[in-house]
């Protein structure tokens, strides 16, 4: 009873996951589960799959991405941690959200779901083998790695948030020691300044009339007189205005890409929340209507006959 019970859900959540999709997302994540199971640089084997499966224009897609030969397989690069602190890192990060969004996941793909459930499914999917998904039926193929690239995207958004921060106040602190050597390097310290200064004022009232290099250097020497002057101009202002040179030089274009990108990212996300929330309202009153297809049949459909077959 249990385990009828429990295929019964996997069923429904499953239709309903693959209902909620777009053709363009059915195809994307298709070549996701091929790139996964096609070595790099080999050619795509063909699969006995139902008919409408895939949208239009989807097979050409998928040439274009085995064309492309040597890229990992994606679905393995979302298992992946960011690697090293460095700016390399939040660059690739930024690549990886951006080849999720592409896929065009709904928002609201696993609305009305538990978390856990979602979880579930994507702890699922990173067990999972390229044979496993090529092995699955038609609606849990595309429902898991659906799963997993919904989780991994706001995984991938709080990751490049800590990241930028973890990287600016590196760049802050090594941008600091580096002004602090240069300002080191260019003046040397000056002990005893208020004794020099009653020296030269002593020698100025004595020889009134004398000019400085006969009256004021044979009591304080040039090089002194010049590093007291170095030393004066290294004031804070100074300081914070080279620092934070050195942060943009050594920062570009990592952090501001980042920031331009997540600000994007929230802005559509405060934007699509309240029209969201009123799309979810008319869909509950007249119930899910499925998407017609120009001219051929709905993949959902086929999907489901493949299913139940």
């Amino acid at each position: 009873m249990l385990g009828a019970a429990e295929a019964m859900c996997e069923r429904n959540f499953t239709a309903t996951t693959v209902q909620r999709l777009s053709f363009e997302s059915v195809g994307k994540l298709e070549e996701l589960i091929v790139a996964e199971a096609t070595p790099a640089g080999a050619p795509s084997p063909g699969r006995d799959a139902p008919e409408g499966d895939i949208p239009e224009g989807a097979g050409q897609t998928q040439a274009a991405t085995v064309a492309s030969g040597g890229r990992r397989a994606f679905l393995q690069e979302l298992k992946e941690d960011p690697g090293p602190l460095q700016l390399e890192t939040l660059l690739a990060e930024i690549v990886k959200l951006e080849r999720v969004k592409a896929i065009r996941l709904p928002a609201a793909l696993f609305e009305g779901v538990s978390e856990k459930v979602v979880a579930g499914w994507r702890a699922r999917a990173m067990k999972m083998y390229p044979s496993d998904f090529e092995a699955a039926a038609p609606p849990v193929r595309l429902t898991l790695p659906a799963a997993s690239c919904q989780v991994r995207q706001a995984e991938l958004i709080d990751g490049l948030v800590e990241l930028l921060i973890q990287l600016v106040h590196k760049i802050s602190v090594r941008a600091e020691k580096k002004v602090a050597g240069e300002l080191n390097a260019e003046f040397r310290r000056v002990q005893g300044k208020n004794g020099i200064l009653v020296k030269l004022a002593t020698a100025a009232l004595e020889l009134p009339e004398e000019i400085v290099r006969k009256a004021l250097y044979p009591v304080v020497g040039e090089r002194t007189l010049e590093d007291i002057i170095a030393e004066a101009k290294a004031n804070e202002k100074e300081l914070r205005t080279r620092v934070r040179t050195l942060q943009a030089d050594d920062g570009r274009p990592g952090p501001a890409e980042a920031l331009r990108r997540l600000r994007h990212r929230l802005l559509r996300r405060r934007r699509g929340g309240a029209a969201g929330a009123r799309g979810a309202r008319r869909l509950a009153r007249r119930g899910p209507q499925p998407r017609q297809r120009p001219g051929g049949a709905h993949p959902v459909r086929a999907v489901r006959a493949g299913g139940a077959a």
